[in-house]
């Protein structure tokens, strides 16, 4: 056994008051073995957990005693728990799970309101912050070494929960090869991080499932619940709220998506002839660490339709990459017709000293009444007039079904969390393309085919008229010819 060192009888009586808190903490156990699913998500020390519950699951107090057991098992730490908000975090886990934690188990502890920190006698402190703090606190909190990090309210991050997860707290809980750990419930936003991670698509996770009637203090009063939201609305298992919250299931609702975009009607694995192009247009959308977009449309002689053939986005991108881009859309595709985002005044100006000995007119892009706009577009995509070029337009295709509405916005707009870029140049091209003005040829039908079709009208328009008036057939009916 190795030798402990001891300088002064202070020193001895801390070891000796540590020791004592530490053997007591052996006997606190934490978890229900009457609720199983919440009990493996809280013994799980898998290096990246998750947890997908419905309301009243008790996902919070599975998270509180979650805590509670890595403080004890690591004395003198850190664990900290982040919600969307500072005032969230308080008022889901301070006095209504952690409190109560410390008062069923009778867990001494000293407080700090201020800070929101709960200090256990073995040293350990249970922190709670908010993902809203302001960079100076995030970098602070981020900076420091956890043997866990839970994430509460995981599916409602608006901001980048996977560079989060992975660029700041994996390397927070590393010095104790510790555990990140995300909560929540399926939200309206299913392309979310934790969608992903609780949908199995994101490898090295464990990921555990429960709802409210697996709770055993909640089971019967739950149950009553459901049986009067059927009664109210015999339909309402149908319904993506229900399905979210009563079912912990992620529903993918169209009818929150910002572009009407129907993959079987609007993608297209050929494009017409290119010596029937009547008109090119490069759609930009300007970005740094968001994506610079790049979305080139086309429209074509005797075609009423708008075919985006060509789309791509960089994020990061330097002028001069900026510039190599374009170059490489002129060469290919012989554009002569730029439309790009004019929020940066000066970048545009730039760009257009740049190419000004090209054959190129660059023109600031229209971005007033956008989603007026985009209404107008969307009766395009619902009668098949705009197409786009499958082999090379999938990542737009990729934004088209992913962008939604935010619900939580005062007036109309985008939610913050989705990816919008190509969608944004695909729209400019779009209120620049002149497509509308070209209309199909007329039927080309041969003169024995007029004369027959001629006869067919003309035959009806006479059985019509016999019918209204009661009479029989005409045997000496005038044919044509």
């Amino acid at each position: 056994m190795a030798q402990i060192k001891i300088t002064s009888r202070d020193e001895a009586i801390l070891i000796l008051e540590r020791l004592g808190n530490y053997r007591a903490s052996k006997d606190i156990h934490f978890g229900d073995e009457e609720f199983a699913k919440q009990l493996a998500f809280i013994n799980d020390d898998s290096p990246l957990t998750a947890a997908l519950c419905t309301r009243r699951a008790g996902k919070s107090y599975g998270i509180g005693e979650k805590l509670f057991k890595k403080a004890f098992q690591w004395p003198g730490s850190t664990v900290l728990y982040l919600a969307l908000t500072r005032d969230s975090a308080r008022r889901i886990m301070w006095k209504d799970v952690l409190k109560d934690i410390a008062k069923r188990k009778k867990i001494p502890y000293s407080e700090n309101k201020t800070d929101l920190e709960m200090t256990l006698d073995n040293g350990s402190v249970i922190k709670l912050a908010g993902a809203d703090a302001d960079q100076k606190q995030r970098e602070k909190f981020l900076g420091g070494k956890y043997p866990l990090v839970c994430v509460d309210e995981a599916g409602s991050f608006s901001n980048d929960l996977e560079t989060l997860v992975y660029e700041y707290l994996e390397p927070a809980v590393s010095d104790y090869n510790g555990e990140v750990a995300l909560i929540g419930t399926p939200t309206f936003f299913w392309q979310g991080f934790f969608a992903k991670v609780t949908q199995g698509k994101e490898r090295g996770w464990s990921v555990h499932e429960w709802n409210t009637t697996d709770n055993p203090f909640m089971k019967e009063n739950w149950e009553e619940r459901l049986k009067l939201l059927k009664e109210r609305n015999p339909n309402v298992e149908d319904t993506p709220g229900y399905k979210r919250m009563y079912q912990g299931i992620w529903v993918v609702d169209e009818t929150n998506l910002v572009y009407k975009f129907n993959a079987e009607k609007n993608y297209v694995s050929e494009l017409p002839k290119d010596k029937d192009i009547m008109g090119q247009v490069l759609g930009i959308d300007l970005g740094w660490n968001d994506a610079t977009a790049y979305s080139l449309a086309r429209y074509y002689e005797n075609n009423d339709c708008l075919y985006f053939v060509d789309t791509w986005k960089k994020s990061n991108q330097i002028v001069d990459a900026v510039v190599k881009t374009i170059k490489g859309y002129i060469e290919d595709y012989d554009i002569h017709t730029i439309c790009i985002d004019n929020a940066s005044k000066q970048m545009v100006e730039t760009l257009k000293v740049r190419f000004e000995l090209y054959d190129v007119t660059i023109h600031a892009a229209e971005k007033t009444d956008k989603f007026e706009h985009i209404e107008i577009m969307n009766s395009d995509f619902m009668m098949d007039r705009i197409k786009l070029y499958r082999p090379k337009a999938e990542a737009l295709a990729e934004e088209y079904k992913d962008l939604i509405l935010d619900p939580n916005a005062r007036k109309r707009a985008e939610h913050p969390a989705c990816e919008n870029h190509l969608c944004d140049a695909s729209l400019y091209a779009w209120r620049h393309a002149r497509n509308y003005l070209e209309r199909p040829l007329d039927l080309k039908i041969s003169a024995e085919d007029q004369i027959e079709i001629e006869m067919e009208n003309h035959f009806e328009k006479q059985q019509r008229s016999n019918d209204d008036e009661g009479f029989n057939f005409d045997e000496n009916f005038d044919w044509p010819g």
